[in-house]
């Protein structure tokens, strides 16, 4: 069996990620952008995953989200599993709902 992938793009679980990192830390968007020296407006933008985030960028916005990198891609990880979960969740609705009508 192959790799399961997530329902969103890798460049929206990113998005996702620093988001809900940055409201845990109670740091505004403006607050990260000059703590990790990047523009409020390129954060904005990679939060609404409109923006491709890089490497070095990742490097700079980590230690001021999470403990480590592991931490961050933990993080990452845990909102792939809740999308896995969501998805199975509704599949076993849709089947529910099937089982009523037969």
């Amino acid at each position: 069996m192959g790799p399961v992938f997530p329902k969103h793009s890798l460049n929206s679980l990113l998005a996702s990620t620093v988001k809900n990192l940055r409201v845990k830390k109670k740091l505004s968007q403006e607050e990260l952008a000059s703590l990790a020296m990047v523009d409020r407006t390129y954060i904005s933008g990679i939060e609404r995953a409109r923006r491709n985030i890089t490497i070095s960028t990742l490097e700079r916005l980590i230690p001021h989200l999470a403990s480590c990198p592991a931490d961050f891609f933990k993080a990452l990880c845990d909102i792939i599993d809740e999308q896995k979960d969501s998805k199975a969740s509704e599949a076993n609705h849709e089947d529910t709902k099937v089982a009523f009508k037969s």
